[in-house]
């Protein structure tokens, strides 16, 4: 009778551990609710919320944690994403033309094929990223990290870069670097 109870003991044990981790990874409903219906929710817990193809334009999503989210076709295009944590998110082919990024974290977040003309990541943390075949003209890019970020096939004609640390995680743009990451005395790349 005693190791019956110890064994039933050990399965409750192991069947709470396993929904209390589950859980830990949702998305707040209620935070997800919000932002569809009214397209603001500044500073939610949205980590791993599926938003595939979903009509954010404008939203208010400063400093929301947006990790491991799904984005993937969603548009944002002129939305604040001020100080967003994206790590991990998937954010392929995505608008988000003209939109705040600035100070946003998107380490290892996948950002191919998306659109990002004219938006602001100044400050941004994109150590890691793929922005392979991503729009990236007219970009604030000025204090960025781009440290090991792949830019294969990336559009960045007019893309302002002073200040940012280059994909090689060492060298910084220098103040007149548009449209590719100038040093001195010359140029590294694009």
């Amino acid at each position: 009778m005693r190791a019956s109870n110890a064994v039933l003991i050990v399965r409750l044990s192991l069947m709470l551990l396993l929904f209390l981790s589950t859980e830990s990874f949702a998305f707040n409903r209620t935070s997800l609710d919000r932002l569809l219906a009214e397209k603001e929710c500044p500073r939610c817990d949205l980590r791993y919320a599926s938003l595939s193809n979903a009509s954010l334009s404008g939203a208010d999503l400063q400093r929301a944690d947006l990790s491991a989210a799904d984005l993937s076709g969603a548009n944002l295009s002129g939305a604040n994403l001020y100080g967003a944590y994206l790590s991990g998110a998937i954010l392929s082919n995505v608008n988000l033309s003209e939109t705040n990024l600035s100070h946003a974290n998107f380490s290892g977040a996948t950002i191919s094929r998306a659109n990002l003309a004219g938006a602001d990541l100044s400050g941004a943390n994109l150590s890691g990223a793929n922005l392979s075949e991503a729009n990236l003209s007219s970009v604030n890019l000025s204090g960025a990290n781009l440290a090991n970020v792949n830019l294969s096939g990336a559009n960045l004609s007019g893309a302002y870069l002073s200040g940012a640390t280059w994909v090689d995680g060492i060298t910084q743009c220098t103040y007149d670097s548009v449209g590719e990451c100038s040093t001195w005395p010359g140029k590294i790349g694009q």
